[in-house]
């Protein structure tokens, strides 16, 4: 964010980790702690690193056909630019994705609704009290890969549904439409 100092550290005396924005953080802020001393001390050159923002996986041992579920997402707010060195790192991790499915020799056979998925749409902070992330409106999820397509979801439940669609056994939500089992603390749904 605009304004705020380099480094940043926790004020409690006993703690003083290393603070990070959780949304639009700044090129030297990593989300993760391995991230971070990489980017700080590690090698320069012509390469690039970074991570993904989430997994989503199911062994095949816990599936009929025995074929694993992987879906894995990164997400950009709505005017948020892909750097280079991400775009083509996404593009190979979708193609080696693409390669579980359909090759019958890979090691790792996948379902053909995994995938590689770049989530845009805007996510924002409810405060009740507690500040919580949430979808701010819809979210746009396009696969990468040998068969790109784009799908859109206007609420949380939606974009639940359609994560958890090609899952095998019990299911429980944690999202209010879906199951009642959100935190008593948890901030409103917003109406979106």
């Amino acid at each position: 964010m605009k304004g705020c100092p380099r480094w940043q550290f926790c004020s409690n005396r006993e703690c003083r980790a290393e603070m990070i924005h959780r949304d639009n953080r700044a090129p030297w802020e990593s989300s993760s702690t391995l991230g971070q001393i990489i980017w700080r001390s590690g090698p320069r050159g012509n390469f690039g690193g970074g991570d993904v923002d989430y997994y989503w996986h199911q062994s095949g041992e816990h599936r009929a056909d025995g074929r694993a579920y992987l879906r894995v997402f990164e997400h950009k707010q709505v005017a948020a630019k892909e750097k280079h060195s991400q775009s083509v790192t996404l593009d190979d991790l979708a193609l080696l994705i693409d390669h579980g499915i359909t090759c019958p020799e890979s090691p790792v056979l996948l379902d053909p609704r995994s995938g590689l998925y770049l989530v845009r749409g805007p996510l924002t902070i409810q405060d009740n009290g507690r500040k919580g992330t949430c979808f701010g409106g819809p979210q746009e999820i396009e696969r990468r890969g040998l068969h790109p397509k784009t799908t859109t979801v206007r609420t949380e439940a939606e974009f639940f549904r359609w994560l958890a669609a090609p899952l095998e056994g019990p299911i429980t939500y944690r999202v209010d439409d879906l199951h009642p089992s959100r935190p008593s603390w948890w901030p409103a749904r917003s109406s979106l």
